[in-house]
């Protein structure tokens, strides 16, 4: 498995491939924001304009990391054998990493409120200090004034 993300400024889009890059069954699975594109390495084609370029990209990067060895952008699975209780059902699947996409995109969220309320303290306390320092400048001057 692959996985890419890139960020214009406007808009964070995740690449991911799940199988081998060079496989034109391999799936490749496009996020922007709450959208999200299904296809595989051999239908890019039909993946809307704007979105086609970043993920051809990504495609070329993974064949690249997969030719090199390269462990950057690529996740690796050990298959392991857990035995499992009687009647037991496996949970269903959802996409590459939509539930931590989503989990990471609210906490962003959180952070960037927090620092937007952080910002408004700071600028509160910057005029409240500069008052401060315009009155001292004045009692100052006052004191300065009375004496001569």
């Amino acid at each position: 498995m692959y996985s890419y993300s890139y960020f214009d400024g406007d808009n964070t889009y995740t690449i991911t491939i799940e199988g081998n890059p060079d496989d034109e069954d391999t799936k490749v699975f496009v996020r922007i924001g709450n959208t999200q594109y299904d296809t595989t390495v051999d239908k890019m084609k039909g993946l809307p304009q704007e979105y086609r370029a970043i993920a051809e990209g990504a495609l070329q990067d993974a064949r690249k990391s997969s030719k090199e060895g390269d462990s950057e952008h690529q996740l690796h699975f050990k298959e392991s054998y857990t035995p499992s209780p009687p009647n037991y059902t496996p949970a269903a699947r959802f996409g590459p990493g939509e539930e931590i996409f989503d989990r990471i995109e609210k906490h962003m969220q959180e952070l960037q409120q927090r620092l937007e309320k952080l910002e408004k303290l700071q600028e509160k306390v910057l005029e409240q200090l500069s008052d401060e320092l315009k009155k001292e400048e004045s009692i100052d001057q006052g004191t300065k004034e009375q004496k001569v």
